[in-house]
């Protein structure tokens, strides 16, 4: 049997980017030959510069979004930074924020302004009693899926109740063959280790939930005496 083979050089080419951070994870060829790269790198693409200042400890990073406009502008400190894009199409937008080795505090209008926003922009809380209500009903859903998991839980455990009784009883017809088993003792300790720790999460859980709510309520009383 014969192979006729073609080896073909080629030189490196730098994925987009200008950083000296240039990272090639795969490769692998398509059927009309031509070869893809998948890898990522740094720094602005070839053509392009770099959006805005740079940032550091303490500045106040502000969005502006015209859904109407379809357009998008950063703030630092107060002072816009430009329309980062353009053309955005009326949807439905959630926020996100990914930061590295950092971290902040997000205001969507809950709270007073640090810089005033810019004319016509409102937050997504316009006051800080919007925040409240739509965090109270927010808890609300939570408790209200809690107790839907609370019941899908009480089939399960009503199973496991019944498997582990069946498993004494079977053991129990066993036992006086003094039969010692690891692979049992082991199961068994690994059951009772994690309705143990879900027993000890799920009360953790419960009196954090217990002490978040007597603090806010706290504080609604104390404002409702001013």
């Amino acid at each position: 049997m014969s192979t006729n083979a073609s080896l073909t050089e080629f030189e490196w080419t730098r994925l987009l980017g200008t950083s000296d951070r240039d990272e090639g994870r795969a490769l692998t060829t398509g059927s009309d030959g031509s070869i893809y790269i998948a890898g990522d790198s740094q720094g602005a693409l070839d053509g392009q510069t770099s959006y805005g200042d740079t940032w550091t400890t303490n500045d106040v990073i502000g969005v502006a979004f015209d859904i109407d406009a379809g357009s998008l502008t950063f703030y630092k400190n107060g002072v816009s930074q430009g329309e980062a894009f353009t053309g955005l199409s009326s949807a439905l937008y959630y926020p996100e924020v990914q930061i590295y080795k950092a971290y902040g505090n997000i205001n969507f209008g809950q709270q007073p302004w640090i810089h005033t926003p810019p004319n016509g922009y409102v937050g997504l809380y316009q006051e800080w009693k919007d925040y409240v209500r739509s965090s109270l009903g927010y808890a609300l859903d939570r408790i209200n899926r809690l107790e839907e998991l609370r019941l899908e839980d009480a089939a399960t455990i009503n199973v496991l109740r019944t498997d582990i009784t069946s498993a004494l009883s079977r053991i129990a017809s066993i036992e006086s063959d003094e039969i010692n088993d690891d692979a049992v003792d082991n199961a068994l300790l690994t059951l009772v280790g994690n309705l143990s720790s879900q027993v000890t999460a799920w009360q953790s859980r419960i009196e954090t939930a217990e002490t978040a709510l007597a603090a806010a309520l706290d504080r609604i009383t104390t404002l409702e005496g001013n």
